[in-house]
């Protein structure tokens, strides 16, 4: 379908305005930028989603002005439009943007020291008598864990002592009983049968 010359130039003036709305669009993600420390993968998800939308955005556009046709002043007056805001009123919306977050931080900054100001002097104030108390335990510990060292040493000695005079008894015992059984081998009972009396013993 073809759209006369004065279509044409209407048509281009508002590609030059949709390149500038797409110019404030991004300022938006860059302030976000300023605002929260961004990682390349969200920098990165970020520009895609910016890009996809500007197509959108576009093809809407094209489907509302020039009946769905691309044409090449629409994309060039588009250009032209984003250029000109960023290098004229992007900068300024930048600039007003980075001091203006820069100063809210700060003041959120100084309400955070002001609110814990008081608990940080109270921690502070508490932690000599606690950082004693603390220091006293941890000697009482070392030394209750040093007492519990020399009584397994002792407890281990003790059972070695006790263990070798179970062993000696026992040997003695043994000793003692093998005499026994030695003794009573030597005696010997001679029997002098004459019939069926017992006549003596030798």
């Amino acid at each position: 379908m073809t759209v006369s010359v004065y279509g044409q130039a209407v048509v281009f003036l508002y590609s030059l305005i949709l390149g500038a709305v797409l110019g404030m669009f991004y300022d938006v993600f860059r302030i976000i930028r300023i605002a929260l420390k961004s990682s390349t993968a969200s920098v990165f998800i970020q520009d895609l989603l910016y890009f996809s939308s500007s197509a959108v955005i576009c093809f809407v556009f094209m489907m509302k002005y020039n009946f769905g046709e691309l044409r090449g002043y629409i994309l060039l007056g588009a250009l032209i439009g984003f250029a000109v805001y960023y290098r004229t009123i992007g900068k300024i919306v930048y600039k007003c943007a980075s001091i203006i977050i820069k100063f809210i931080t700060k003041v959120i900054r100084l309400t955070v020291r002001i609110i814990t100001y008081p608990f940080v002097q109270a921690g502070r104030i508490l932690s000599v008598p606690f950082g004693k108390i603390y220091l006293l335990l941890k000697k009482i510990v070392k030394k209750c864990g040093f007492c519990v060292i020399k009584f397994k040493k002792f407890v281990k000695s003790y059972c070695k002592k006790l263990k070798s005079i179970v062993l000696s008894n026992n040997k003695n015992k043994f000793k003692v009983s093998n005499k026994n059984g030695s003794g009573e081998n030597v005696r010997r009972r001679v029997i002098i049968y004459n019939g069926d009396d017992d006549i003596g013993e030798a």
